[in-house]
């Protein structure tokens, strides 16, 4: 081998060296984790409201005109673009039709209230008689008290946004994302950025590019004549293949020792700092 293409080798074994770690520990880490914006989510998400229309009281009468409510509500509805409820969190407006208990001014008394997450929404219950109604009447009447409780519900959607959510700004606030900073904890430790597997990669890795380094020499050097036997030559050319392909080895296991190390730890922290509860929906991430 030439003494040229000793010198293009080495260049290439410690090119490898130095910028191949980098690349491979690149290629080693975890894919980061993807992080839900909740407000956008928020804004994006449709809005939800039901309607629950109770006429126990009315007997048999009261499935035809629970029918005609229903109707003319989903029309409402779709005008506001309110979607059905998915759970609890959604608001739904609750009508309850009883009669009149007066003979003499027979009709109806209907009660309103929006109802979430069993509890009655503020400012949504209320109460109105119709006395001596039709059924075209009750009807128009329970329209329009919907046409005023369908913008309080609309303005009462469930907050998904998970509970730990603020505590997360805070931390971010306070002491940057996990990844820079703290390092990231885990089970309340300090969950450093490289560990024993890494800094054992790291000591093999700078003996192997001390062996590449050495080899890359001995090559170089190739064939030299004995000043005090000029007949006689000495050949480092095999030493220095041996210790480029023993250099060569150990710096890339340590390279793979340290990516190995780095992806552990690197898991580690995103199981902690990106994980996300959302009770709703049984979403995490």
């Amino acid at each position: 081998m030439t003494r040229q293409g000793v010198a293009i080798l080495c260049a290439t074994s410690l090119f490898v060296g130095l910028f191949g770690a980098p690349a491979l520990l690149r290629a080693a880490e975890p894919p980061a984790p993807t992080l839900v914006v909740f407000e956008a989510l928020a804004e994006a998400s449709p809005k939800r409201a039901g309607l629950r229309v109770d006429v126990d009281e009315l007997g048999s009468d009261g499935a035809s005109i629970a029918t005609k409510i229903e109707e003319d509500a989903k029309v409402a509805f779709d005008a506001e673009g309110l979607k059905e409820p998915i759970d609890e969190l959604d608001p739904v407006i609750v009508v309850a039709i009883e009669r009149l208990d007066d003979p003499e001014n027979p009709g109806y008394v209907v009660g309103f209230s929006i109802e979430q997450d069993d509890e009655i929404v503020a400012g949504s219950a209320r109460q109105s008689d119709c006395k001596l109604c039709t059924r075209t009447e009750l009807v128009e009447l329970v329209q329009k008290v919907l046409d005023d409780l369908l913008e309080l519900a609309a303005e009462s959607q469930a907050d998904r946004t998970p509970a730990g959510d603020g505590g997360a700004e805070a931390g971010a606030e306070a002491g940057g994302d996990g990844a820079e900073g703290d390092g990231g904890r885990e089970g309340g430790e300090e969950v450093e950025a490289i560990g024993p597997l890494g800094f054992a990669g790291i000591g093999v890795g700078v003996i192997g590019l001390a062996g590449v380094g050495a080899g890359a020499g001995l090559l170089v050097k190739g064939i030299e004549e004995i000043p005090e036997r000029p007949i006689d030559s000495r050949d480092y050319r095999p030493g220095g293949y041996a210790a480029l392909a023993v250099g060569g080895a150990a710096l890339v296991a340590g390279v793979v020792m340290i990516a190995i190390d780095v992806s552990k730890r690197k898991k580690a922290r995103s199981r902690e700092s990106a994980r996300v509860r959302w009770d709703g929906l049984g979403v995490s991430f």
